[in-house]
């Protein structure tokens, strides 16, 4: 243990002389112990801990693929490919599709432009997620023709309707048609 408390007072000694060296030496170790810990942030979010759905290793995620032609290999599924899934997957507790755009929403306190997803009404049960009021659309509002329902997220809830908790089952605007 005493040859250990000489070695420390040794080292001191030698950063007190050379203050250059520790400085760069100290910025070292600092850098290196940063990138480390960003590094080990992004894998744990990303890699190693799990999505915030139910049963997150059941969920996969479906493309069409062409093997030849433009050297492009990754496209989304057609309405005709998702509704042969949805007929044809027997191994499938249940398939959900959506599409991404924005909407701007009016009703509320001021108008505001989101990001929007355009959903069938597999998707949001599906990934085992509640609402926090209200309800998710149903079988018989998810046809072509029928009218349309609104799903809010929570942030466009608070930003664009204040949080008013009497928004379920008003009408309100996107896109400047009523909803």
């Amino acid at each position: 243990m005493g040859s250990l408390w000489l070695d420390i007072r040794y080292a001191l000694r030698m950063m007190v002389k050379t203050p250059g060296l520790t400085a760069v030496l100290a910025i070292t170790l600092a850098l290196g112990i940063g990138a480390s810990t960003t590094i080990f942030s992004v894998v744990n979010s990303v890699v190693l801990r799990p999505l915030p759905y139910e049963q997150p290793d059941r969920l996969v995620r479906v493309y069409t693929e062409f093997t030849r032609g433009l050297g492009l290999k990754r496209f989304w599924v057609s309405a005709p490919e998702f509704d042969d899934l949805r007929r044809g997957c027997r191994t499938c507790k249940s398939v959900g599709a959506w599409s991404r755009g924005t909407a701007s929403f009016s009703g509320g306190d001021r108008p505001v432009r989101v990001e929007a997803a355009y959903v069938t009404h597999e998707l949001l049960p599906l990934i085992g997620v509640k609402p926090l009021l209200g309800r998710w659309i149903d079988a018989s509002e998810d046809r072509p023709g029928d009218p349309t329902v609104v799903v809010l997220g929570y942030d466009v809830w608070k930003r664009a309707f204040g949080g008013d908790k009497r928004i379920v089952g008003r009408t309100i605007h996107m896109d400047a048609m009523p909803v």
